[in-house]
Parts: C-alpha cells; structure tokens; sequence
C-alpha cells in the first residue's frame, strides 16, 4: 500500500471519510506542516488538520503536494499504538482544495497547554514524558522517525495520557542512508539537521533522541517559553546549537521536576555526536522502571555512560559507573555485560563492589578488551545466582 502511493495520488477507498463538518473556521492551531481545525464527525469532535497551502501554486505543485499527504496518511494509518494519535480516515471537502487528515480530538490540548492547566505533579511529568519515549520507541522499531517532536505535538487523551501528533515530518527511512528532507521547529533539532553533511551515515533516530532531550527542558521549565528562551532569532539559535551550546538547567528545584539524575540523561540524550545519543528502546526501558516503581524515592544515576574514544587495554580512564535499580541482595562480584550500538553484548571485566546508599548499586569495571566509542548501556547480569536483566 506504501509503495502504491509513491506512483499514484488515489489512496484506497478505505481511507476516504465524509461528512465531516467544521465547528469553527477559524483556525486552533497552526504547527510546522499544517493548520488544525475543529470538525466534527459523526457526532464526535474531531481534529481537522490541512497542510498549508498558498493559492499561487501551480497545478504540478499541488499535485506533489497531495503526493506528500497521501504517502503520509498511508503511514499514519498504518501505525496502531495507545501513544500514537488514531487517524480515522481523510476528508477532501472538509476544507477544499486539499484533502485534509481527520483525527479524535483531543479536548485536554497539547502537553504545554495541560502544564500550564493543571500545574501537575513531578510523578505525572514523568509518567508523561515516559509516554513519550514508549510511543517513540514504538515508531523507531519501525525504522521511522517522528521528525518533529516537541510539546506543541504531544497531546493529551481523555484518560491524561501522552499520545504523539503531527507527522507530517515523520518517514519511512532506512538508517544507513540520508533522507530526502529534515525538519522541524529549530529550537528542538539535532545539529546534524542543521546541517546535512553532519547526517552522512547517521542513524536518523537519534535526532528524535536529542529532541526528546529538548522536551525535557521544555517541560520541566514548566513555562510556554521554547528552548533558548533567551535567543530571539532561530538562526542565532542554530549557530549556538552548531557550537555545542545548550539550554540551562532549569531553576525549579522546589518541584524537583528535573533531578540530578534526569538532568545527566538529557545531557546525554543531546550530544553533539549522534553515536553517543542512547537508543529510545533503552531511555523508555530505564524509565518506565524509574516511574513505574520505589525507584523513585531514591536519587539514581543515570544509567548511560558515554565512551568517547577507543581502546584495546584496561585504563582508568575507561572506569564506568553503572546504576542499577535496587536490588536485595547481589553478589559483590559479578561479569557485567553492556550494549554498545548495533555490536551487541561486551563484556567488562574488573574491580566491582557494591553500593546500596541512594537505594542504588553501583559496579565499577574497567574495560579489559576493546571498547569502541559509542553509549554503553547495561543490559545483562550474570551472577553466581545466574542470569539477572
């Protein structure tokens, strides 16, 4: 079905819905890609959502432009998760002369607009942003990309839940090559979409990674204000993103929305080089232990270690310290395994001890063979008790 759209501009009678009217004209929200009106359609509030359109196009251009918009709602409608937002199907007259993406609506608003609201709860930050990594690792299974994430595309559902909007940004992309087009609100995108000689051979879900990284900020902020708050122009915006700067911590130590420890994970999730950003799979894996348990209570470490140069021989410089949930009793002595990228499990060998303060564990081990550069994550135990995950 994906591959039918790319030579034709019909989409399969299915997809096609009617009757949608519009309870306003005038416009709720205007994102990156497209225009968000409120219909409704057999009997429920919907969302009606259009990609922009400038009168003065020429027949060829709109034609690609639907070309864009069918290949997009073929993907949409494709993906079936609880944190993604359902498409029902695409209306061609609810606002002529483009046919337009017709969605539940969300009556809750976008995570921004539920911060300012209902001022909530550092646990219901958490839970929410671990929503987000949950539908993210969802659609990166899938070797796609969301490609333009950031609070104005996070909606809230009727059970106050995250569920990911907007794709029109996202596609299917094969990781070892360049996609045809990177974009997004500047404020939240990785350098190397700045600049797309950075993007050679780059695995293109790690740009969602340092987006989420920037969410982060976003919301513990817990201001409307976007990342750089204090830079006016986007391009200004670019050059200090190129140069490695990043925003500040958050001051709001009182409601503890961004720990010591949530802290060194965005700053690993932003990296300058995309190698060193953790897989999503790994981020929502770590936090929906964090969230979901007595975790919580305790001040961790952030479980992702960055090794930013290889070696062949043990070095102290090489020394990891890995956090892991709190556990009732371990053995002080331990092979510990990690994942580096694509290359599977490693192992690293040397002095561990045990640390229960913080109601963590901590192992040092000094690497004893090669270690490429990349973000070691630790995915395997194995003890004289057997195998602990």
């Amino acid at each position: 079905m994906l591959r039918a759209a790319h030579a034709t501009t019909s989409l399969p009678p299915s997809l096609f819905i009617s009757g949608v009217s519009l309870t306003d004209s005038n416009l709720i929200y205007g994102g990156g890609f497209a225009d968000i009106h409120q219909g409704e359609y057999e009997g429920q509030l919907v969302a009606v959502r259009c990609l922009r359109f400038f009168t003065n196009q020429s027949k060829k251009r709109r034609m690609e432009i639907e070309r864009v918009l069918y290949r997009e709602a073929l993907l949409w409608r494709s993906l079936k998760h609880p944190r993604l937002l359902e498409l029902l199907g695409i209306d061609r007259h609810a606002r002529p002369p483009l046919p337009c993406m017709i969605s539940p609506w969300m009556e809750q608003g976008t995570l921004s607009q539920y911060m300012d609201h209902y001022h909530p709860p550092r646990s219901t930050i958490y839970r929410l942003l671990c929503e987000v990594a949950e539908g993210l690792t969802f659609i990166h299974g899938r070797h796609l990309v969301h490609g333009d994430l950031r609070g104005a595309n996070i909606l809230i559902n009727d059970n106050h839940e995250a569920v990911l909007a907007d794709f029109g940004l996202a596609r299917v992309t094969d990781v070892t090559q360049s996609t045809s087009r990177n974009a997004g609100a500047v404020r939240w995108m990785a350098p190397e979409l700045h600049d797309p000689t950075l993007a050679e051979g780059v695995d293109k879900r790690s740009a969602d990674v340092y987006s989420f990284a920037m969410l982060w900020i976003e919301a513990s902020a817990w201001t409307e204000y976007p990342p750089f708050p204090s830079i006016n122009k986007e391009g200004q915006v670019i050059l200090s993103v190129m140069a490695g700067s990043r925003p500040d911590r958050p001051k709001h130590e009182s409601h503890g929305y961004l720990t010591q420890c949530l802290w060194d994970l965005v700053q690993v999730c932003w990296h300058q080089e995309p190698l060193f950003r953790p897989k999503m799979r790994d981020i929502w894996s770590w936090l929906h232990a964090y969230v979901n348990s007595t975790y919580m209570l305790f001040q961790p470490l952030c479980p992702f270690t960055v090794a930013s140069a290889s070696t062949s021989q043990p070095s102290r410089s090489l020394l990891k310290t890995i956090a892991l949930p709190p556990v009732p009793s371990l053995w002080a002595s331990q092979s510990v395994y990690y994942r580096l990228g694509q290359t599977g499990k490693r192992r690293l060998s040397g002095p561990c001890y045990s640390d229960a303060s913080n109601g963590c564990r901590k192992i040092l081990a000094c690497a004893s063979q090669r270690v490429d550069p990349g973000v070691l994550f630790p995915c395997t135990l194995l003890t004289d008790g057997g195998r602990f995950e």
